[in-house]
């Protein structure tokens, strides 16, 4: 039998590649629109798949599957590239000197870009021992414990962090302690989190999205529409790059929106 030109099979292909696109963009911007994880799936999810197709071997997609179970092992080869020569050089800074408070908060912010939040703590927890009055260094050690699921302990983190400096980085504090909140199921206290936030931070999506999450859990369906509908006036009052930043955001906000 003869095989099929190329661009025939390509041509054939196409629904099926478009729909694993839609797929990974639908994933990528329910994330978030980002967050570390754009690259990952180009790399492990979309890359493959294109391969595979292109080149007729379909064995190729068991890296697309391995790619979605194991996304939270995984590392992203795009940040491993980006940082490997920078992790070398404050790895050397960090063994070298134990009073080297900074390369030890570099190199756990590092860790935590990367989604390994289990190798920074330990390094914030040393910078912290040296710098106990560190506002960043508690923001970041509670950025860790709630990407460990640490819940409590980084809301206590977070706190100290807001009786320091109540509009650290425009209030994100207050928005973390509400995902930790969120994840204990303390709804009340998730919702006055994140009224907090949004009056420092009006144009945060994410904060408006969320806070319909705590309204809707407290029974609040017509509040939690409300901050929806906020969302979504509050992007069309941005500006282009705000806009694209944050269109991951919109999505949820309008996806929600229109099954509530």
């Amino acid at each position: 039998m003869l095989r099929r030109p190329l661009y025939k099979r390509i041509l054939e292909s196409m629904g099926g590649l478009y729909g694993l696109l839609g797929l990974v963009a639908l994933l990528y911007f329910l994330r978030g629109g980002g967050g570390g994880w754009g690259s990952y799936y180009l790399i492990w999810l979309v890359a493959p798949t294109v391969i595979a197709i292109v080149s007729a071997n379909p064995i190729l997609l068991v890296v697309v599957v391995i790619g979605v179970v194991a996304r939270r092992w995984l590392p992203d080869p795009y940040l491993f590239l980006k940082y490997a020569a920078r992790i070398r050089s404050l790895d050397a800074s960090v063994r070298a000197n134990p009073e080297n408070v900074t390369a030890r908060r570099d190199l756990a912010v590092i860790w935590l870009a990367k989604r390994r939040p289990r190798k920074a703590l330990p390094l914030v927890e040393q910078a912290l021992a040296r710098d106990p009055d560190s506002t960043e260094l508690r923001y970041i050690q509670g950025s860790c414990q709630l990407a460990l699921g640490e819940s409590q302990r980084a809301v206590d983190s977070f706190i100290a962090v807001l009786h320091r400096e109540p509009k650290f980085r425009y209030g994100d504090p207050y928005l973390r302690a509400a995902d930790a909140l969120l994840a204990l199921e303390r709804w009340e206290d998730a919702q006055d989190g994140l009224e907090q936030f949004l009056k420092i931070n009006r144009s945060s999506l994410e904060g408006y999205v969320k806070l319909a999450t705590a309204r809707r859990r407290r029974g609040d369906r017509e509040g939690s529409i409300g901050a929806l509908d906020e969302a979504k006036k509050t992007y069309r009052e941005l500006p282009g790059f705000q806009r694209r930043r944050q269109l991951g955001w919109f999505l949820r906000a309008w996806f929600r929106r229109v099954i509530i």
